[in-house]
């Protein structure tokens, strides 16, 4: 289920002109937040599998879930290309690298 609700970065494409339009956003600044969010994603998976393996998959799942969540929450709400790669891109995008790896390990043991 984890897995499953991670992969909402397949939704990006799907919202991403009604954010530009609604919050008034830069069409060229837009997709650049992906690509910071798959990056930090990148990053932040380098040092989750160390947290997992040292304070356990749960408190890192739960950490990273409240992360995610809240950037894909607050990315309803920005109004500057800034705001959108704090929350969306560094946000969200930690909160997914902190789960992705543990959510793997933890099933395929």
């Amino acid at each position: 289920m984890i897995s499953f609700m991670i992969a909402g970065i397949a939704l990006f494409s799907v919202f991403k002109q009604e954010l530009i339009e609604t919050n008034g956003l830069d069409a060229g600044a837009v997709p650049l937040a992906m690509s910071i969010y798959l990056f930090t994603m990148a990053f932040g998976g380098i040092f989750s599998g160390r947290i997992a393996d040292k304070y356990g998959a749960v408190p890192l799942m739960y950490g990273g879930a409240v992360a995610y969540g809240l950037g894909w929450f607050l990315t309803g709400n920005v109004h500057s290309t800034g705001q959108l790669y704090l929350v969306f891109g560094l946000l969200a995008g930690l909160g997914v690298g902190a789960v992705y790896n543990p959510t793997i390990a933890v099933t395929l043991r």
